[in-house]
Parts: C-alpha cells; structure tokens; sequence
C-alpha cells in the first residue's frame, strides 16, 4: 500500500494544501487535477507531444 503523510510546523486551519501528484500527462488527468509544470511532467514521463 502506497501511503502519503503530510507534517506541518505550525497549525493548519482553514487552509489549502497544494501537491504536485505529477501525473503522467498522456493519460487521462482527473478534472481536478491542475499541473503544477507540465513541461516538467512531460520530461519525466519522456512524454512525446
């Protein structure tokens, strides 16, 4: 099971937190989902566009 923890130094309320999942781009991303760079995506992927 692939797990995430987030540690946060100082109280979070009310807040967002930002992830880059770096997704692989050829796929189909979710509609919630915003690349944080995608030409860095695309380079670690070895993505051809």
């Amino acid at each position: 099971m692939r797990t995430i923890a987030f540690v946060a130094t100082e109280d979070i309320h009310d807040e967002e937190l930002f992830v880059n999942y770096r997704m692989n781009p050829s796929n189909d991303l979710p509609d919630w989902y915003s690349p944080v760079d995608l030409e860095q995506d695309k380079r670690r992927w070895n993505a051809d566009y």
